[in-house]
């Protein structure tokens, strides 16, 4: 396959301008974007620059959504008068629960309709389920209603999804909610049948450097993280290494010989909910 995937990173405030030049393109948190004046800057100057950045509502950070009228402030906090067409906004949703996160997406198009935004704003769907055919059916009804960004969450067995090779719509922009490390991308970009106008988001080189790891060596845990995080002279070098060493599995060709066909899944609590808090 080798079908490159576009990179997106969680970076704390003070280094977005220097991590940034790793990503393809931009990942913020809305409840970051009203609390820290300087991190909604940076993301309002990237999309100036005319760069896409993909604004999340912030469940994982909070235990849960932020309420739609947070989510609009934050959007016209960075989005420059609402003239900038790159801002991607995801929309509410309930991890495994398709028909919940049916309605509270309908519900956030709906308002949005309602409020006098820049049309170019666009609106992520996010498809959710308790089994793969759940997840195709929410996946094809979100095609159906129009969306053109849909992602796909890391919460259940996405690899064993990809690996039923769905039929993909070939004119959506898909993007990968989490990431479980390299061993993940690689296999899914040697073996998995993975969607077309692919993207990610991960904050895993930033916990790797946190324990004093490389990317490699680091898969799970670190728990949560936050824009405030300083890191000391080391920390930031493997911060350094770790990036790049993501970009480059996004985008370089992977060879079969670098990874198995079989991806076997970081933990049991894959497709848990419980495992929510460590999985990103």
């Amino acid at each position: 396959m080798n079908t490159e995937i576009d990179l997106s990173m969680e970076i704390p405030t003070r280094y977005i301008e220097r991590f940034g030049v790793f990503e393809d393109l931009g990942f913020c948190i809305a409840p970051y974007v009203l609390s820290d004046g300087e991190y909604a800057y940076q993301y309002s100057q990237r999309l100036m620059a005319g760069q896409n950045v993909i604004m999340d509502n912030g469940a994982y950070e909070l235990g849960g959504a932020i309420d739609i009228k947070a989510i609009l402030e934050a959007a016209e906090r960075i989005n420059c008068g609402w003239a900038s067409p790159g801002l991607i906004i995801i929309a509410p949703d309930h991890p495994t629960d398709k028909e919940a996160t049916i309605r509270s997406t309908m519900e956030f198009r709906d308002k949005l309709a309602g409020e006098a935004i820049s049309p170019t704003i666009r609106i992520a769907a996010v498809v959710q389920g308790n089994n793969p055919k759940e997840q195709t059916d929410c996946y094809n009804y979100f095609v159906r209603q129009g969306f053109g960004y849909i992602c796909l969450s890391f919460l259940w067995d996405r690899p064993k999804l990809l690996s039923l090779k769905p039929n993909w719509h070939p004119h959506i922009r898909h993007h990968l909610l989490g990431c479980y490390g390299l061993d993940e991308i690689r296999w899914m970009r040697a073996y998995a049948t993975l969607p077309p106008n692919a993207s990610i988001d991960t904050v895993k080189p930033l916990k790797a450097a946190l324990a004093g790891k490389y990317l490699i060596d680091h898969v799970r845990g670190g728990g949560k993280w936050n824009h405030n995080i300083v890191l000391d002279e080391e920390q930031e070098r493997r911060y350094r290494i770790n990036c790049a060493a993501l970009y480059t599995a996004c985008h370089t060709y992977i060879s079969h010989d670098e990874c198995s066909p079989i991806y076997n899944r970081p933990t049991d609590t894959y497709s848990d909910a419980r495992g929510i808090k460590e999985a990103v």
